[in-house]
């Protein structure tokens, strides 16, 4: 698998310099809408902004992946939770007794969740991140956990706690445009949207903008996106033509 990678960077990565000041966008909301629109976004920014002006980001399919992996273990704890305590009532000992196939059966789930997991993330994607010289996205876990300073109870479920982590954690970064991608009446879309402030007020966030960016029928509203590009740039950078596009 590493063989394969390293001759196609070595065929396309060709090294070349790019400006300092680039814009940084990345690609968040609603994981669906988001592959679905990611690379619409893209050549609206690429004949907005011209190359090499820009640098965008998506990680529409590990996040996505590794939540359902989260979504699991949480399953697989409460079960296993619930039997080990009826466990303990039926023995009558706080110590309980031999373990059952059910909690053995559980119990080797666990093991293959966090097996799964640990092969995703180790196994499958660290190479391409690596082979591309690209830094890993946050983990699902992180994403969960920072969005705790805005969502004490993580609750509803789903992909709200992942998505205001994720803003969190790139807006800190330096991020300059964050888009929360989405189908019009999403409700995780929606809900970011509302606490779009929250966000942007959170502790060590000193830049940067949020662009809800919702579709009806999937197509990106490019005026909404231009607007957005030009508040996150300012006139003046936008404007400018950097030496290195001069020289093309």
């Amino acid at each position: 698998f590493k063989r394969p990678l390293k001759r196609f960077v070595s065929r396309w990565n060709l090294q070349q310099p790019l400006p300092e000041d680039r814009l940084r966008i990345w690609i968040s909301g609603e994981f669906y809408m988001r592959v679905a629109l990611s690379e619409n976004i893209f050549f609206s920014l690429l004949s907005t902004l011209g190359y090499k002006r820009f640098n965008l980001h998506v990680t529409p399919l590990i996040s996505y992946m590794e939540y359902l992996l989260d979504e699991s273990e949480l399953h697989v704890l409460a079960t296993l939770e619930a039997m080990e305590a009826a466990a303990k009532r039926e023995s009558g000992s706080s110590n309980g007794t031999d373990e059952t196939s059910s909690l053995k059966t559980q119990r080797n789930e666990l093991q293959m969740i966090k097996r799964l997991r640990y092969m995703l993330r180790h196994l499958l994607t660290a190479p391409l991140y690596k082979a591309a010289k690209q830094q890993m996205p946050p983990t699902s876990v992180e994403m969960i956990k920072t969005s705790k300073a805005l969502l004490p109870t993580l609750r509803p479920f789903g992909e709200l706690a992942p998505y205001l982590g994720e803003a969190i954690i790139e807006l800190r970064k330096g991020i300059d445009l964050f888009l929360n991608v989405g189908p019009n009446g999403c409700m995780v879309s929606s809900m970011g949207e509302v606490l779009t402030p929250s966000i942007m007020q959170a502790k060590d966030i000193k830049s940067g903008r949020i662009q809800n960016l919702f579709s009806a029928d999937g197509d990106v509203d490019e005026e909404l996106l231009t607007m957005a590009v030009l508040k996150a740039t300012g006139p003046e950078r936008y404007y400018k033509i950097t030496p290195t596009l001069e020289n093309n």
